[in-house]
Order: C-alpha cells, then sequence, then structure tokens
C-alpha cells in the first residue's frame, strides 16, 4: 500500500484533528477517513485534490513524500528564486551596452516563446515545464565549463577542436533528453 495514509495521518495529527474533525472539513465520513489511515482504501484523486486545497498541502508530497509538505513554502522558495533571477537578468538590462541589452532582451523574448504553453491542462503545462527545466540543467552545466574558461581568461588556450569536444559532448546529454521526453510524452499520451 502507498504511504499516502502514514502522509494524511501525519497532516490530521499536524492541525490537531481527529478524524471525525478531520473528515467534517471534507465533507466526507470519519470511517473513510478512517480505512485510508489504516490503508485498506486509497483517496480517490478528487479527494487528494480536496485536502490539499483544504490545507494548503503540496500534491506531490501527499502523493508521493516530495517536500515541502505546505503550499506556503513552495511559494516562499519561488519568491526567492523570482527575486534573484529577476534581479541578475535585470542587470544585463540595465547595462550601458546597447548590444548586451539587445542580446538580453531577445533571450528574454526566447524564453517567453519557450514557455508560452496557454491552452494546455495544468499536468502537461508541469510535465512541459519540467522537461524545459531538465534541458535548461544540462545546456547550463554545458555552458559552465565555457563561462569558468571564460571567467579565467582561458579561452584563447583551448583550440576550436577542444571548445567542439566540449559542446559536443555536453548536448548529448541534452539530445539524449529530448528522446526520453518524447518516447516518455507519446506513451503518456497514447496510454
Amino acid at each position: 500500500m502507498d504511504e499516502i495514509c502514514i502522509r494524511m495521518k501525519e497532516l490530521r495529527k499536524d492541525f490537531c484533528l481527529s478524524q471525525v474533525e478531520f473528515a467534517e472539513r471534507l465533507g466526507i465520513t470519519n470511517a473513510h477517513i478512517s480505512k485510508i489511515e489504516k490503508g485498506k482504501t486509497v483517496p480517490s484523486d478528487a479527494l487528494i485534490k480536496l485536502i490539499c486545497k483544504e490545507f494548503n498541502v503540496n500534491e506531490l508530497w501527499l502523493k508521493k513524500g516530495a517536500t515541502p509538505i505546505y503550499n506556503d513554502e513552495i511559494e516562499i522558495d519561488t519568491e526567492k528564486s523570482l527575486s534573484s533571477s529577476s534581479e541578475k537578468f535585470n542587470k544585463l538590462l540595465r547595462t550601458d551596452s546597447v548590444l548586451i541589452r539587445a542580446q538580453a532582451a531577445q533571450l528574454s523574448m526566447l524564453f517567453s516563446e519557450i514557455t508560452n504553453i496557454e491552452g494546455v491542462n495544468d499536468d502537461d503545462k508541469l510535465l512541459y515545464l519540467k522537461m524545459c527545466e531538465k534541458l535548461l540543467y544540462d545546456i547550463n552545466k554545458v555552458l559552465s565549463v565555457f563561462k569558468k574558461n571564460a571567467f579565467d581568461n582561458q579561452l584563447s588556450f583551448l583550440s576550436p577542436e577542444d571548445l567542439s569536444v566540449v559542446f559536443n559532448d555536453g548536448f548529448k546529454a541534452v539530445f539524449e533528453d529530448l528522446k526520453s521526453f518524447e518516447s516518455f510524452y507519446i506513451k503518456g499520451k497514447g496510454s
């Protein structure tokens, strides 16, 4: 049995609620809560969504144990990340160099296009954004080698062939990601 029963009980106790009180807040019977907590039944997706909404719980925590537990923590982390990344990017947009500002604006437009996924359900949006995150993570790993060498003023010591090897090896991971995402997405849609 999935450990969702343990997490539901943990959540209920975290709010200092009896099974009766917990069930009342959800509009279900305490017998149903009891069965779930004992691992005799699994909560429906609708009940999981209701619990997450009512108690501001991260759905991935309730379903799979992924942290953080509460959405407030996700929002705090999100705000910190947005603030930090916006500050860094805005420095590029405020630089004195017209060419750097123009290139930063182009990157911003490209990112906007990549993340423009209107009209897609939330599950597919999340899957798509996770794929984008993985691809960008791998691209960042490749570019970090370039940045390190550029910042250490060592690019002149690397031949074009050496740079080509670094980029080719790094981008192999990106292409493998694309293949696995395509395969996963097609399997997921075909099922």
